[in-house]
């Protein structure tokens, strides 16, 4: 266990390590590289005009960059295609223009193709204003645009918790993890937990305060990769209310209806099956709660060597809205009832008395158990087989 948890504190050093320096992780680059781009750039012309015929103009200055290099990339479906790049004057100004095919998001980076850079929505007749300071992270300025004012708004909360997390990772970076102490591993690994929790609530609250838009999609899909399903649905909503008519609304909602029943994200298939006492209970009943979906069996060992752990979440959190619905491959209804008082198993519990033929095991594709699924209030699967600790802390993080 210890080790595991050294081990832990290294992975989590490192990745916030890259999340400091990323503004967005995206997919593979486009065919040019560092080098092609670096001797290609011309040398920039800093006329203010509007857009000549289909175009749009990115423009603005980089604070003490003169000669610094400005680099334009299409950010679609998480890969970045180059468009363009060009040199500041001796006074840092640059400017870009280029032909859209739509409305789309585009990635700005100095020197480099490469993360850290500033993501922007670009379209044909926009004149859009990006000034840039260098230091530690890119500190921006927008002008010219309300959808890309947003964007910066999300951005700054990116960038806000980028900085927090990088901060604290600064006070651990001289530690040895092999020699850390118990103490320090579980005070690391709180703060990264508060750290995460608060991305989350900004995030989260971005979208629920602002107009949906661009910037609606863009941070349900890249500054949070993997959004709980609550985020997604938000975000639907709010696209649909705002921007009904627009790529981004539709492709959101291409990727929630793709999400699989069985998927994180997905609806969980329901199950009506009879309880001890003959009654049938359907899983969708218990709406509104967190429910633990958990395949066990009398006669499986590792299913009642977890049941003191389940018993224990249980009772911390059923008062606060959890619920088990235990789905048993027994054959026996005698060893499946007595288990249940012998294990104390006060929860929901149902079984079509089949074994290994169960309809409900087929449905959620069980071939071996303990097999477990965390639904959320709504009936989504937002965790898979969660047990002992795992369980326990993913509960203390959605009732605390």
């Amino acid at each position: 266990m210890k080790r595991t948890n050294r081990n832990r504190i290294t992975t989590l050093v490192i990745t916030l390590l890259i999340s400091a320096v990323a503004v967005v992780g995206c997919g593979n680059q486009s065919a040019a590289n560092d080098s092609e781009v670096l001797d290609s750039a011309p040398a920039n012309e800093t006329a203010l005009q509007k857009p000549s015929g289909d175009n749009f103009i990115l423009k603005g200055k980089v604070s003490n960059g003169a000669g610094e290099l400005i680099v334009l990339q299409k950010l679609e479906g998480g890969q970045l295609t180059f468009i363009d790049s060009v040199r500041a004057d001796e006074k840092g100004k640059y400017k870009i223009e280029a032909h859209a095919d739509t409305t789309m998001f585009y990635y700005v980076t100095v020197n480099s193709l490469k993360p850290p850079g500033v993501p922007v929505i670009l379209e044909n007749g926009l004149a859009l204003e990006l000034n840039l300071e260098i230091d530690q992270f890119i500190l921006t300025e927008v002008k010219g645009d309300k959808q890309n004012e947003q964007l910066k708004s999300l951005y700054d909360i990116y960038l806000t918790n980028n900085k927090a997390s990088y901060d604290f990772q600064q006070q651990y970076k001289n530690i040895n993890p092999r020699e850390a102490g118990d103490s320090t591993i579980k005070a690391y690994n709180t703060q990264i937990m508060a750290l995460q929790r608060k991305m989350d609530t900004d995030i989260s609250n971005f979208v629920s305060t602002q107009k949906g838009g661009p910037a609606t999609f863009f941070a349900v899909t890249y500054v949070v990769q993997k959004p709980n399903v609550a985020l997604l649905d938000n975000a639907m909503k709010r696209l649909k209310a705002d921007a009904p008519n627009t790529l981004f609304t539709d492709r959101l909602e291409q990727r929630i209806a793709s999400i699989g029943a069985l998927e994180i994200g997905g609806l969980a298939p329901e199950i009506e099956l009879l309880s001890p006492s003959g009654e049938k209970i359907k899983l969708s009943s218990l709406r509104g709660k967190v429910v633990l979906v958990d395949f066990w069996a009398s006669w499986c060992r590792p299913c009642r060597a977890e049941n003191p752990n389940v018993v224990k979440v249980y009772n911390r959190y059923h008062d606060q809205g959890f619920e088990v619905f235990s789905v048993s491959l027994d054959n026996s209804a005698d060893r499946w009832k007595q288990a249940i008082i012998q294990d104390n198993l006060t929860w929901t519990h149902v079984s079509d008395l089949k074994g290994w033929k169960s309809s409900a095991a087929a449905l959620y594709e069980v071939s071996g158990i303990p097999k477990t699924f965390l639904l959320d209030k709504e009936g989504r699967i937002i965790g898979k087989d969660l047990r002992g600790p795992a369980l326990e802390l993913k509960l203390s993080e959605l009732f605390n």
